[in-house]
């Protein structure tokens, strides 16, 4: 069973480790997050506070009431996390996609560039390969 004093440490670290990672997400220029959310994100975090506050004056008689609200302000702000993380995710994961085409196409463009300059080159080594794995495959 634990303590009160345990419970109220440890929405404190979780409120703490929140108020951090909510922090991170809105000093950081990379990350398109929506305004709407960002105001939302900081009303849980400052509702997570005031519950805290409460929870740590509460009298023993109250602190069950005010432990059960206290989590679900804290459930609601780690869900919202999770959704931003998400997102986040698969925003960053479009970008590297968008990157990793990019840089295909520039290494295509660089091999047309060079076959337009040694097109005899090109055609030689090219039948060379077919010849090379024609026997490999016969083998």
């Amino acid at each position: 069973m634990y303590t009160n004093d345990s419970i109220i440490r440890n929405f404190g670290d979780r409120l703490e480790k929140y108020r951090t990672i909510i922090n991170d997400i809105s000093d950081s220029a990379s990350y398109n997050l929506n305004p709407k959310k960002s105001k939302n994100l900081q009303k849980l975090l400052v509702d997570g506070e005031k519950a805290y506050g409460k929870l740590k004056n509460a009298a023993a008689d109250d602190f069950d009431d005010l432990k059960g609200a206290a989590q679900e302000i804290f459930d609601e702000l780690k869900d919202e996390l999770k959704g931003i993380s998400q997102q986040l995710s698969t925003d960053s994961l479009k970008e590297k996609g968008e990157e990793i085409i990019s840089y295909g196409q520039d290494k295509l463009d660089e091999l047309e560039d060079r076959i337009a300059e040694r097109p005899l080159a090109s055609v030689l080594l090219a039948f060379g390969a077919g010849i090379l794995l024609s026997n490999l495959l016969r083998r």
